[in-house]
């Protein structure tokens, strides 16, 4: 049986996560956020972006994926095609459905966003101890591992 951790933990572990994404902020440069200005990305649409990277889906799987409503997905969603990021096309087996994709615009993006944040994400850690590097990755690993856990518990 696992035991709940306390609040005070649970307060201390999210002060340094949050200390922890400054801290690589600060090192890493500004190679991601000067896309993500440059391109006038928010952060849900950089979850569109790779999601669809994944698979084509519809407004409401978006809906599902990013705790937002049909309606804002869609004003979301809606932006990204006037910006050449998405393209929407009707459904195979219900044409009202509408499946949104990657355009070949979109899909560069996202490798130049997720390039700048990999390449930002190592400069930041390369000073790190290869043993504590190689500890933050097995803590990271459970850490991913029992939140999935969870969320696949209760249903989320």
């Amino acid at each position: 049986m696992t035991r709940k951790i306390d609040d005070k933990t649970a307060h201390d572990l999210n002060e340094l996560l949050h200390q922890m994404m400054v801290a690589i902020g600060r090192a890493s440069g500004v190679g991601p956020v000067k896309i993500v200005n440059k391109y006038d990305l928010t952060f849900p649409q950089i979850i569109v972006l790779a999601t669809l990277e994944r698979s084509p889906q519809t407004v409401s799987s978006l809906s599902e994926v990013l705790q937002l409503t049909r309606g804002a997905v869609s004003r979301l969603v809606e932006r990204m095609v006037r910006k050449g990021l998405v393209s929407r096309r009707e459904g195979n087996d219900d044409r009202r459905q509408k499946m949104l994709s990657l355009t070949p615009a979109g899909r560069r993006l996202r490798e130049r966003v997720e390039r700048a944040s990999t390449g930002s994400f190592a400069a930041a850690l390369s000073e790190l101890d290869s043993a504590l590097a190689i500890e933050l990755k097995d803590v990271l690993k459970r850490l991913v591992a029992a939140l999935c856990t969870r969320s696949s518990n209760t249903g989320r």
